[in-house]
């Protein structure tokens, strides 16, 4: 996890950043995409849901809220 932060706002976010070549490796590519839904649906005063997500060639970033 990284600490980001958006610049517009000043918000800060955690940020998990998977490798897909790792992903595709450890033939968990089902696990993440899973992961990704389940992040997305989540609804759920102690839990964390995913804010957004982006990919670029090489890697899947899922991004959530920090909290303090």
């Amino acid at each position: 996890m990284s600490l980001v932060e958006l610049k517009k706002t000043n918000e800060l976010f955690a940020m998990k950043i998977l490798k897909k070549e790792t992903l595709v490796k450890n033939e968990i590519v089902e696990s993440a995409l899973l992961e990704k839904k389940i992040l997305q649906t989540l609804e759920h005063p102690f839990l964390l849901s995913l804010t957004f997500c982006f990919q670029t060639e090489d890697k899947l970033y899922f991004v959530m809220p920090f909290i303090k």
